[in-house]
């Protein structure tokens, strides 16, 4: 809890290196003909999650994509961004273990959903829980079971963080 006066000479021996705010770097596919585009966003990551495909048969995506990975990033008091990343690398087979990077490889690639502006959002508190909402219950991500457990994710990830929901019934230790 030191003052800019009492670490200013800390200061001028790392500069900006005190001063960093966290971040991670997305990027945007370069398959839909455009080169592709990165986006650094800034603030704490309080919650990252990647929901793996069901595949059978009879249960198709139509995208290809295998796997949805949702983070979300505080920025500042209820400010947040939340970015929505896909990737088509293929669920692992047990039978094929030297392939390709599978989903549940750090080196499978991860891309923007859509365009910068769809992909990534600025929210507010209220705006983040009803887009995880509606995005847990989508029909559109049928083939991605865990996704229902984004609300209760992100609501337990706010409340590990220090944030009061207004929602939430509390059952205190008596005094």
């Amino acid at each position: 809890m030191a003052t800019r006066d009492q670490v200013r000479e800390l200061l001028k021996l790392s500069g900006d290196k005190l001063r960093r705010v966290p971040f991670k770097l997305y990027q945007t596919s370069s398959n839909s003909g455009t080169s592709e585009q990165f986006a650094r966003v800034e603030g704490k990551l309080i919650l990252r999650e990647k929901f793996r495909a069901i595949y059978g048969p009879a249960k198709r995506n139509r995208d290809g994509c295998t796997a949805l990975r949702i983070s979300v990033h505080h920025q500042k008091d209820e400010h947040f961004v939340s970015v929505v990343e896909y990737t088509r690398a293929p669920v692992p087979d047990p039978k094929l273990r030297h392939q390709v990077p599978t989903i549940t490889d750090r080196h499978a690639s991860l891309f923007l959903n859509g365009t910068l502006e769809e992909a990534i959002k600025e929210r507010n508190t209220d705006d983040l829980l009803s887009w995880v909402y509606r995005l847990g219950r989508s029909k559109q991500f049928d083939d991605l079971p865990g996704l229902v457990q984004l609300p209760y994710l992100v609501t337990e990830s706010l409340l590990n963080h220090g944030f009061k929901l207004p929602s939430i019934v509390e059952f205190k230790v008596p005094e």
